[in-house]
């Protein structure tokens, strides 16, 4: 599967072609940056009176008719001379079409605008090349919860008395142990030898997850039906 790049602008997520269309003669801002793609839109001068009021016509069409175009591309705008007109010019070679682009040094590529795909109809799909989501990375970039669940609050005041915290794979996600348990190393089943799986997901606990921990561990699952207790307080794992 080839790797994509996907800028995030304000009228949604961008698919950079790696196709690379044209050059510039010159860096544009932070495109000097191999690091960084800037947002950029090309428009054609068609004689030597060109002015801004023209670029503003030229954007305020672009805003009516193209549904890729954003206010985000007016970050570098990129003049293209024709031939005769006395504008220096800013690409090396070939011409190119008016409209939005991405810039990556001096390197020039298309923009393609994503969509949700509600109906699975699509025919080519993106999807992240790699999540991020360790226990220890969020440990990393969020503080120390300064107040409890209101799931663990309504325990507590019933009476329960918490004497220690469970392990889980990081965001209950499918861990299977050992190997994939990177931050933290997996709880032992007491069940046998005491070294067969313990699953994955609530895993310490067993019995959160109703299903495969549960049966691995010989506990009854429990698991309050869905909406019956609040979840303020409560890291979801995906949204």
């Amino acid at each position: 599967m080839a790797s994509a790049t996907v800028r995030v602008l304000a009228r949604g997520s961008y698919y950079v072609h790696p196709q690379e269309v044209g050059r510039l003669i010159n860096t544009v801002g932070t495109a000097a940056n191999s690091e960084h793609w800037t947002p950029a839109v090309l428009l054609s001068v068609q004689d030597s009176g060109f002015a801004s009021e023209h670029a503003q016509m030229a954007l305020d069409d672009f805003v009516r008719r193209d549904d890729v175009f954003c206010d985000d591309f007016t970050s570098a705008v990129i003049l293209q001379p024709s031939p005769g007109v006395d504008i220096a010019p800013a690409l090396a070679h070939d011409s190119l079409a008016q409209g939005p682009y991405f810039i990556h040094g001096k390197s020039i590529h298309q923009a393609w605008k994503l969509y949700e795909d509600e109906l699975g109809a699509f025919v080519v799909p993106v999807m992240a090349d790699d999540v991020v989501n360790p226990t220890r990375a969020y440990n990393e970039l969020y503080p120390p919860r300064t107040s409890s669940a209101d799931y663990v609050t309504k325990l507590t005041q019933l009476g329960a008395i918490i004497v220690g915290k469970t392990k889980m794979s990081a965001f209950a996600s499918a861990e299977e142990p050992t190997d994939q348990w990177v931050d933290y190393h997996c709880p032992f089943n007491p069940r046998g030898d005491t070294y067969q799986t313990p699953s994955c997901s609530s895993t310490g606990a067993a019995s959160g997850s109703i299903r495969l921990p549960a049966a691995f561990n010989g506990l009854f699952g429990l698991r309050t039906s869905y909406g019956i207790a609040s979840r303020q307080g409560i890291v979801p794992s995906c949204k």
